[in-house]
């Protein structure tokens, strides 16, 4: 409802006096003008509705009244549209999306607020006048284009609300992100006459779901296995070597909890500790057995990291894993190893044996009987040396032994000494031998501790094996092979002997591994290796040094021979069964050592002459010959 003040002629006309009162006044500081000036809509009788602006005058003399303006319904209505226009800058200068009015006909800005401005590092000059695409994309012509919508452009000719996702760029060349909508305004006729164009920046959010998405890569790809739960340890999510590592798939696991891979192993105290630690806020670490989906038992070095929000609470955890369970079963084995190695060195070894000067057994205890197969009566009082030692060996013993019966000194008294002892049954074993003197009724007698190492020796010769072969083709391995090769080398030149090198290659060989399996594959590098361990002789060395090369060292070996063997090998497994892969060939290379060469140049010489037997059609044989030099090759 309206509000008026009601006022006759007179107080309207003693209103207008009372203003050119105040002009005078105010012109000799008679008067001063208190507070801001206001508007009233007023009514008089005889002149309907009214407005004026008052003002409160308080003269020097200490009196006061009111001085009223009338203005018009134009200058009202004008008022009010300043009034409603500083009110919307105000809004639209508030708003932190920037925001520009756009001409539909041609695309020129007609206003644009402050947030605008700032994106573009323009001034508002800057800005009016010109086009959109000339502002925003440094452009001559609309940003439309195959792959690239325009949102303005949509709506101009559709008349209808647009979003699309564009990039602009500020005058100093910033990349700005931005979300762009755009509205349109119409005139009577439903025309679009104006765009209401608004750019929300989302740089940030752009750049954040960049990195999301470089380190949701680096999780997926990442060799340790990655689990995140949330704060009651419900799994929301996995990565892929998770599942590779537990045969659990994540569709398997997505809510459930963590439990489903214990082992039982680990008690209730074990678990109690990992939550109050992780609760508490705390990393927790810890070596885990747990149970794959097949049953199988693993161990995983876990570390448990809490995550919290901005309120400081903890609203995850995330758990990565290394599975470690070759490292752990190695060191058990080690330990094991060790303690088994203390026990025996620091007790008495499992035969305790004596005998007297003559070297006839007077002392056999049950761990012997064991050992040796002989059972104390069938032992005391017989020569040691002759159920022992075996016969080739008895010699030898006898001699050192009477020496030591004469003076109860010896080379091998005090010290460990290694020896293959032999079994009532004939077999021969090693063994670990300590001996020393005692002297009885003015003679000496021998007191023996027996410890059997077939268990060390085969232990050791697996570790030398493991050092120095091919886990595939039992051959030497590439490092075992070019330090042979080195040793064999320094012989030739010591020595005035000729050393031969094949080098070759089975052709075809990644065909074989596409199409049949690696399976296949290792069967064709097995079978080759066979082959070619019949065909050279016992004091060629052969190794793999490569994914599917091979090389042989033949000491003492002319250029001709060499060639001979190399043709001998090509023909074998050419001719070897090699289903279902079918026929293999291989390519040989051959070099022959001469003074002068390092290792590498010789090396290099027979893999050149390999190379050289490939390019020339495969399944050939074709030797290096230096530039004096004939060459040679096989069919």
């Amino acid at each position: 409802m309206k509000k008026y003040r009601t006022i006759g002629t007179m107080q309207l006309l003693g209103a207008i006096l009372g203003i050119m009162f105040w002009l005078l006044d105010s012109a000799v500081d008679t008067f001063l003008l208190k507070g801001a000036p206001f508007l009233q809509q007023v009514f008089a009788p005889d002149a309907g509705e009214l407005w004026m602006r008052f003002f409160v005058l308080v003269s020097f003399v200490g009196f006061g009244c009111y001085a009223g303006i009338i203005i018009s319904r134009a200058e009202k209505a004008e008022e009010r549209s300043r009034h409603d226009r500083e009110f919307s800058e105000t809004i639209l200068n508030g708003m932190h999306d920037a925001i520009s009015v756009i001409d539909a006909a041609d695309f020129r800005i007609i206003d644009a607020n402050a947030a605008f401005l700032s994106d573009m590092g323009l001034t508002r000059d800057e800005v009016i006048g010109k086009t959109c695409h000339a502002v925003t994309h440094r452009s001559s012509v609309p940003c439309s284009a195959p792959g690239h919508p325009c949102p303005l452009c949509d709506t101009a000719s559709l008349g209808e609300y647009a979003t699309y996702e564009h990039v602009h760029y500020s005058a100093d060349g910033r990349k700005i992100h931005a979300e762009v909508s755009t509205n349109p305004i119409k005139d009577e006729s439903g025309r679009v006459v104006r765009v209401i164009h608004v750019s929300r920046n989302i740089t940030a959010r752009i750049a954040a779901e960049t990195e999301m998405r470089k380190l949701s890569t680096a999780v997926e790809k990442a060799a340790d296995m990655i689990v995140i739960t949330d704060s009651r340890g419900i799994i929301e999510y996995v990565n892929p070597a998770f599942e590779a590592v537990t045969g659990y798939a994540r569709e398997e696991v997505a809510g459930r909890t963590p439990r489903i891979l214990k082992s039982g192993i680990h008690g209730a105290e074990f678990y109690r500790e990992l939550w109050e630690t992780i609760l508490a806020g705390n990393i927790y670490r810890n070596v885990f057995v747990n149970r794959k989906k097949n049953g199988e038992l693993y161990y995983d070095e876990c570390t448990i990291t809490p995550m919290r929000n901005e309120q400081d609470t903890i609203t995850h955890f995330i758990a990565t894993a290394k599975v470690i369970t070759d490292r752990i079963l190695a060191e058990n084995a080690l330990r094991e190893s060790e303690e088994r190695l203390r026990t025996i060195t620091g007790m008495a070894a499992s035969a305790i044996v004596m005998i007297d000067a003559a070297g006839l057994v007077s002392f056999w205890n049950p761990a012997a009987e064991e050992l040796f197969g002989y059972t104390a009566a069938e032992a005391m009082g017989m020569d040691l040396h002759k159920i022992i030692v075996p016969r080739r060996h008895y010699d030898d013993f006898r001699k050192g032994f009477a020496g030591f019966a004469q003076t109860g000194e010896g080379a091998i008294l005090g010290r460990a000494l290694e020896m293959t002892a032999q079994k009532k049954d004939g077999t021969e074993f090693p063994v670990d031998l300590s001996i020393s003197g005692i002297r009885i009724k003015e003679q000496w007698h021998a007191v023996g501790i027996i410890r059997d190492i077939t268990e060390r020796k085969e232990a050791e010769q697996k570790l030398r094996e493991f050092a120095e072969k091919d886990s595939l083709t039992g051959t030497l391995n590439r490092r075992k092979f070019y330090e042979v090769l080195q040793q064999e080398k320094e012989r030739a030149v010591r020595y005035a002997r000729s050393l031969s090198l094949l080098m070759f290659d089975i052709d075809h060989f990644k065909a074989v591994n596409d199409t049949y399996g690696h399976a296949v594959g290792d069967k064709v590098l097995k079978t080759i290796t066979a082959v070619v361990t019949e065909h050279i002789r016992r004091s060629d060395i052969l190794g793999r040094v490569g994914g599917e090369e091979f090389g042989v060292l033949a000491a003492e070996t002319t250029v001709e021979s060499a060639l001979a063997l190399a043709e001998k090998i090509r023909s074998a497994v050419e001719a070897s069964e090699q289903a279902p892969a079918g026929k293999i060939t291989v390519s040989i290379g051959v070099s022959a050592y001469v003074d002068g060469l390092t290792t590498d140049e010789f090396v290099r010489r027979a893999d050149a002459a390999l190379y050289a037997a490939k390019n020339s059609g495969r399944n050939r044989v074709k030797y290096y010959a230096a530039p004096e030099e004939p060459s040679g090759s096989g069919a």
